[in-house]
């Protein structure tokens, strides 16, 4: 899928998305919904350069409830970046 902003635009890839009980770490909190949904993506720059941050994701479900970000710990981190195009970042 094409994401875009004022300052450039990138390809986003959903690489796998899985469901776990286990916190990140021993010292994470337990899933506040019972369950972590993990993505793992893939952001390549296809112009300018794109901003990346796990904080900017948030996922619906089919009855339309909305959730945040769970910003800990599962490896690899997405960073928070820009993503000069046609550089690209991965991370979950």
């Amino acid at each position: 899928m094409q994401v875009e902003s004022s300052t450039g635009a990138a390809d986003l890839t959903l690489n796998t998305a899985d469901r776990t009980t286990d916190p990140p770490s021993e010292f994470s909190s337990p899933p506040e919904n019972g369950v972590f949904l993990v993505v793992d993506v893939t952001f390549v720059g296809t112009s300018g350069q794109f901003d990346v941050s796990p904080g900017f994701f948030e996922v619906q479900d089919a009855a339309g409830y909305v959730y945040d970000a769970y910003l800990a710990g599962f490896e690899p981190e997405l960073p928070s970046t820009g993503v000069i195009a046609p550089g690209s970042v991965r991370g979950r």
